[in-house]
């Protein structure tokens, strides 16, 4: 029925100028005279016709959300990414939920691999600021089964990428190491992963469940993603501090309220600290 409705837009002359304008380069075009669903099946319809990745910007997630839900059902769940965020941008860092960071994620690294389907994200999203796709798409690890694995280089990309170091793996984001095992949870499965090391010979892949630990399917490969948006090397975030100082003093040199110095120095101080020994915090996003 929906496919029907998409041939109909397609086959409209108002439909073949908007098309041709596209095609013709023109930078904006105003489209009026839609309601409801109908915007959707239009964009459905554009998609197609384009064959060309579209990135609708809507002006809240409650728009976001609906507008996604109807492009899934007009086209199929695997050509239309949500890309949840909120209005407050600066609070959001602080306070989203797993669920809304992974589905971040998983956007942003579908993305950057060359995703050619409809992306919907709130004004709020397009705003953020965010890694260049080489960034997300380099930021990846892939294990397989009877391969290598160097611990200390593994361990340096597992925290640049913001998998932390916890002595028993139960959320998503942590990882350990006990002897020659190795437990990480990506924050884009549903299940955790077990690595079992002979040396630097990866000699099994399980999943396991965090909840009891429990070893539960074996795997020939896995590929693990990051699991924060802002990611960076170690290098790029002591040239950060380096350039966050310079910039304090400067600051500083400006201020004649001496409390007001104190405590400003002292935070940029304790955000600086941070940086330099690779902690991620919720206002790294300032950076």
């Amino acid at each position: 029925m929906l496919q029907a409705l998409i041939d109909v837009f397609s086959k409209d002359s108002d439909f073949k100028s908007i098309t041709a304008g596209v095609h013709a380069g023109m930078r904006e075009q105003l489209i009026s005279g839609l309601s409801g669903s109908s915007r959707q099946i239009l964009m459905a319809a554009l998609h197609q016709d384009q064959q060309r990745p579209l990135l609708v910007v809507t002006h809240n997630m409650f728009s976001a959300q609906k507008i996604a839900d109807d492009l899934q059902e007009a086209l199929s769940s695997d050509q239309v990414l949500l890309y949840p965020a909120n209005e407050l941008v600066a609070a959001e860092s602080a306070v989203s939920s797993p669920e809304t960071l992974a589905q971040r994620i998983d956007v942003l690294v579908r993305c950057a691999r060359g995703f050619r389907g409809i992306v919907v994200a709130p004004f709020s999203g397009v705003r953020r600021l965010l890694p260049a796709p080489e960034v997300m798409s380099d930021a990846r690890i892939v294990l397989h089964d009877g391969g290598t694995l160097v611990l200390d280089s593994f361990l340096n990309q597992m925290i640049e990428m913001g998998y932390e170091r916890v002595e028993r793996v139960e959320s998503r984001g942590e990882m350990s190491v006990r002897g020659g095992i190795i437990d990480f949870y990506p924050m884009t499965t549903t299940m955790a992963y077990r690595v079992e090391l002979f040396d630097e010979d990866i000699d099994s892949i399980r999943t396991f469940d965090p909840a009891d630990q429990r070893s539960i399917d074996k795997v020939r490969e896995v590929t693990i993603t990051p699991c924060k948006e802002i990611i960076a090397d170690s290098e790029r975030l002591s040239r950060t501090a380096d350039t966050v100082v310079r910039l304090l003093e400067t600051q500083l040199e400006r201020m004649s309220d001496r409390q007001a110095k104190l405590r400003l120095r002292d935070e940029i101080h304790r955000e600086v600290e941070m940086l330099r020994e690779r902690i991620y915090f919720p206002e790294i996003y300032k950076y």
